[in-house]
């Protein structure tokens, strides 16, 4: 069951699809932390929408359209790949796809999207708003692929952020450090680090539990940034030790991970 804002919204986001692209969207299903029991109402939703065939330019130029009028309609980001069905039953490969992050709508083959975790998450966890039950789609899930996934994107993207976050924790001009940024970080690697053990998918808020009873030492880290997801608009700023014990998180997780 979805959270009666996130299944307006939806609901809107196809009502306006139908209208501008009239045929197009054959299919749509909630993923991410909407899917994942973890939706905050400040989130964006994250979606994998289906066409019958892959879309070609034309049909891209009405799903641009589309999305820009729902976007703006409905003041939040509605995002992921617009896929054929059969795109879902091979492992996924860069496609060129339209799809659409943080609110900018592309058609080239550079979505992060298309990936095993997402898959996996359409599988497993999905929640059909338009098309069959996600079991019936014929998803395939490996979890040599996701591990493999996981641990290319924390030897690549993570060891960076990490690098970042060691450099402005050293930083002796600075004494205070973003709330957002700081739970991202611990949350977004926790992730990393459940699924590489387990081979299956996380919310940001189960990751930090797994995290926690894995390594209990970071039983206060993950309940100040929990605290932030909760409501971080009534948060102040971290403190240097809090910066610290996240760059550090990050260098073993990555360490744990890539060796």
């Amino acid at each position: 069951m979805l959270p009666d804002e996130a299944r307006s919204a939806l609901d809107r986001w196809l009502a306006v699809h139908d209208e501008v692209a009239p045929g197009v969207i054959e299919g749509l299903y909630a993923v991410g932390s909407l899917a994942l029991d973890d939706w905050q109402p400040r989130s964006d939703i994250d979606i994998v929408a289906f066409t019958a065939d892959p879309a070609t330019d034309d049909d891209a130029v009405l799903l641009r359209e589309a999305h820009d009028v729902a976007t703006a309609e409905l003041d939040r980001s509605i995002d992921g790949p617009r896929l054929a069905w059969g795109d879902v039953t091979v492992a996924p490969i860069s496609l060129h796809r339209p799809w659409s992050l943080d609110g900018e709508f592309r058609h080239d083959g550079d979505c992060f999207e298309i990936n095993p975790i997402t898959w996996y998450t359409l599988a497993v966890h999905g929640v059909a708003v338009r098309g069959p039950d996600p079991a019936a789609l014929g998803v395939v899930t490996d979890v040599d692929d996701r591990r493999m996934f996981v641990r290319d994107n924390v030897g690549t993207y993570w060891k960076q952020v990490a690098e970042t976050i060691n450099a402005a924790a050293d930083d002796p001009e600075r004494s205070q450090f973003d709330a957002e940024v700081t739970e991202w970080c611990v949350l977004g690697i926790a992730r990393m680090f459940a699924t590489y053990r387990t081979g299956r998918v996380f919310s940001k808020s189960a990751a930090g539990e797994y995290l926690v009873s894995e390594a209990p030492e970071y039983g206060p880290l993950v309940d100040h940034v929990l605290a932030i997801r909760q409501a971080p608009e009534a948060l102040e700023p971290v403190d240097r030790a809090t910066a610290a014990a996240t760059a550090a998180l990050l260098d073993r997780v990555v360490f744990t991970i890539t060796g």
